[in-house]
């Protein structure tokens, strides 16, 4: 993708290749890879972020997928893990974990904490008739 931002120009290029491996497995990798170009304030900025992914699926009631990915950008790492139960159609229990780490938090002072954000999140849906 290439186009205007903001004041500027950007250009973008997205790679997402998944390998089925298993009715049960899935893996897969992420490169993103953007350009931005702000010439009337000499400004230009290029950042890759680079994931990788899996789903693992026991059977239809029950997945476990996780996602890493790294973006040059900020010096970070970003961790999801998610456990998906499902007890029957329509009701579904989440167990997701979410972090950020800062892996050079003295690029900027006062030193940035060594995680950004971390979250434990549990969420049940349940569908009922009025």
């Amino acid at each position: 993708m290439a186009g205007n931002y903001f004041d500027g120009k950007r250009f973008t290029v997205n790679l997402q290749p998944t390998w089925n491996i298993s009715r049960h497995l899935e893996l897969g990798t992420i490169y993103n890879f953007a350009k931005l170009v702000f010439s009337e304030r000499d400004q230009n900025l290029n950042n890759h972020i680079l994931g990788i992914k899996a789903l693992f699926m026991l059977d239809t009631r029950l997945s476990i997928s996780t996602y890493i990915q790294y973006n040059t950008a900020v010096k970070g790492v970003l961790t999801n893990l998610r456990i998906r139960y499902n007890p029957k159609e329509g009701n579904d229990f989440y167990l997701v974990f979410n972090e950020g780490r800062n892996l050079n938090p003295d690029r900027e002072i006062p030193s940035l904490p060594v995680y950004s954000n971390r979250s434990l999140l549990l969420k049940y849906t349940y569908p009922f008739n009025l």
